[in-house]
C-alpha cells in the first residue's frame, strides 16, 4: 500500500486560541484512533514552533483516499497540508540508479 508523508499545520489567524485547543484535542483522537488502525504508522509534533503542526507517514490506496482521511480529522477547517507519496529508500535509489545508466 502506498505511504505519504504528510505535513500538517494550523493555519495561522484563522483561528482562536480555544478553537486550535478544541482542534488540536480532537485531532489528538483522531490520530491516536488512526494510528490504532494502522491507517497512520508514526506521528510528530514539531519542536519550537510558534504556529502548532507536526508529521506523518500514513498509509493509503491513492491520493483521493488520502485526501479523503485529512478531510475526516475534526481540525481539518483550521489546517493546511503538504503531502509527498514516499517509496521504500532501496527500491527508490536502485530506480534512480537504472535511470542515470
Amino acid at each position: 500500500m502506498p505511504r505519504y508523508l504528510v505535513i500538517a499545520h494550523f493555519n495561522p489567524g484563522q483561528a482562536s486560541h480555544a478553537d486550535v485547543r478544541n482542534s488540536g484535542n480532537q485531532s489528538k483522537n483522531w490520530v491516536q484512533q488512526h494510528t490504532a488502525s494502522g491507517t497512520i504508522e508514526s506521528s510528530y509534533t514539531f519542536v519550537g514552533q510558534d504556529i502548532p503542526g507536526g508529521c506523518a507517514i500514513v498509509q493509503a490506496n491513492s491520493a483521493a483516499e488520502l485526501q479523503n482521511l485529512l478531510m475526516s480529522n475534526p481540525a481539518n477547517p483550521h489546517m493546511r497540508y503538504e503531502t509527498h507519496e514516499l517509496s521504500e529508500y532501496n527500491a527508490g535509489i536502485d530506480q534512480y540508479h537504472t535511470v542515470l545508466t
